[in-house]
């Protein structure tokens, strides 16, 4: 698995990135996908004050996420039937469980500041270290960050831990994002609740396709 971040100009647009074969367009609002029959053939998004639809020359993938995506194919008539009859969509595909059984894994993470010189900053990963892990197979850049991690239950007779740690020799604000903190020493635990027990669901609060997710 591949993670990447992209920054873009903060005006709308197509904004040209460092690929040559994508392209990234902001100041967008995807509306639906267009489908033919039931064949996804591209996505209609509303930018600049007017609306648009572009064609797909292979295949349609949603990485809207676990909220974003299921709205996506609710508002383009994929779906429970009696929610799409209810606002008068299209029905394209019925299928119950879009936007159903939604579950959260929560994810703490505790950051503190290092008193002595331990763990990895952006400022101690001089050139002379990649040098000594490129020539020699050693130093700060062997490590994968994640250095130990660990598996509790916070209940007992449980068949499984439900809890799940990382913990990191490095001050990993925004996902080593934030700069200015990633240059200090620290250390960082993410604590994460690997079995919620709660359970929601998406919906429509009417047929604008602008509207919220209920």
């Amino acid at each position: 698995m591949r993670v990447a971040f992209l920054r873009t100009p903060g005006l709308d647009g197509a904004a040209p990135v460092a690929r040559p074969n994508l392209i990234i367009i902001t100041g967008a609002h995807a509306m639906r996908v267009v489908f033919d029959g039931r064949r996804a053939m591209g996505i209609a998004y509303r930018g600049r004050g007017r609306d648009i639809e572009v064609r797909a020359s292979r295949e349609v993938l949603l990485c809207g996420g676990a909220t974003n995506s299921p709205q996506l194919l609710l508002w383009s008539g994929v779906g429970p039937a009696d929610e799409q009859a209810r606002h008068g969509i299209p029905q394209v595909l019925e299928l119950p469980g879009v936007g159903k059984n939604l579950r959260d894994h929560p994810d703490v993470l505790v950051m503190h500041k290092a008193t002595r010189r331990f763990g990895y900053s952006l400022g101690s990963l001089f050139l002379w270290r990649l040098v000594d892990y490129l020539a020699r197979g050693r130093g700060p850049f062997t490590s994968n960050i994640a250095e130990a991690g660990g598996f509790a239950r916070i209940e007992r007779g449980l068949e499984a831990p439900d809890l799940q740690y990382h913990f990191l020799p490095v001050i990993q604000e925004n996902h080593g994002r934030a700069l200015r903190r990633s240059m200090g020493l620290g250390v960082s635990l993410h604590v994460c609740v690997l079995h919620p027990r709660s359970r929601g669901e998406i919906g429509r609060k009417s047929a604008d396709l602008l509207a919220q997710p209920n």
